[in-house]
């Protein structure tokens, strides 16, 4: 009961925080699609990491680690590697986003490449992806609630509860809907991965060390690669590695959410500390830091 109860809870307030996105703001298409280019820095990264961190953080990431060991560790390696990337071609594409007012990742392929026929297949393409993604994710977030509630909530009525929900307010706020939901969701998957880090291995183990050291006693080829798997070596994790972090944001959702929704350009001198850091400039490369820290005021 206690659990069912919070469950309810936390998806009563997600809805209300959904819904309430859309006050004070004047709905049109670009409000929708891109929060009318509004977002700061806080609200960039949340939306950031609600389309980063999804149900595979709990289920897909935890259950490659119990069942391959050590060939999860790509995991660490693409999303540490995909922003290093996203800082070399992000910031044009941005500029492009800016000035000819786009909405989608189609609208950049039509603008760079002169194409109907291009976006249109890049539209297409983005569309077919989207639906196996979303599908796994909404079976992911079926099984968390059916575990959590103990049984109490089935699969399929979370997931279609889910989707009806999530289908509701982003209709009618737009990403703004999905950028504030993702404050609550963040806060709350922060707050868990930082409890189940440190609570169960000292509740079950002692300490995270001593439960590394049983984990290497009971199953040592689970920290070694390729794991528990036959194939996934040395070869498979670069190659993966190169692959996601290379091609993250060809996927429409990170593409959009991450270029078109935020606030304003970087000052020129941003702009000037950004060309410094291409050339190895190792004064620059801390002044750009300090700016884009807010540590220090752009001249």
């Amino acid at each position: 009961m206690v659990a069912l109860s919070i469950i309810s809870g936390i998806v009563v307030v997600g809805a209300f925080v959904g819904f309430y996105a859309r006050s004070q703001h004047k709905m049109d298409l670009e409000q929708w699609t891109v929060g009318g280019r509004g977002f700061g820095v806080v609200l960039v990264w949340l939306l950031m990491a609600g389309e980063q961190y999804t149900t595979f953080t709990f289920l897909g990431a935890s259950g490659w680690a119990y069942s391959r060991g050590g060939p999860v560790l790509y995991i660490l390696a693409y999303q540490s590697l995909m922003y290093v990337v996203s800082f070399f071609i992000l910031p044009q594409v941005w500029e492009v986003g800016k000035k000819h007012r786009l909405q989608t990742q189609a609208d950049f392929f039509q603008v760079r490449y002169r194409s109907t026929y291009l976006s249109a297949f890049v539209a297409l393409v983005g569309v077919v992806s989207l639906i196996p993604y979303l599908q796994v994710q909404l079976t992911g977030l079926g099984a968390i609630v059916e575990i959590a509630s103990f049984g109490a909530i089935n699969r399929t009525t979370a997931m279609i509860i889910a989707f009806a929900l999530v289908a509701a307010f982003v209709f009618v706020s737009g990403v703004r809907g999905v950028a504030w939901v993702s404050i609550l969701k963040d806060v709350l998957l922060l707050c868990s991965a930082v409890f189940v880090g440190v609570a169960v291995p000292y509740i079950y183990f002692g300490g995270i060390g001593r439960m590394f050291a049983a984990t290497a006693q009971a199953k040592p080829h689970h920290l070694v690669m390729p794991g528990a798997t036959a194939n996934l070596g040395h070869t498979w994790y670069i190659s993966t590695v190169l692959l996601v972090s290379l091609g993250l944001y060809m996927w429409p959702q990170f593409f959009r959410s991450q270029l078109y929704c935020s606030q304003r350009q970087h000052s020129a001198a941003q702009r000037r500390d950004h060309a410094a850091l291409q050339h190895n400039d190792a004064p620059d490369v801390f002044r750009w830091v300090n700016r884009s820290f807010g540590f220090t005021r752009p001249a």
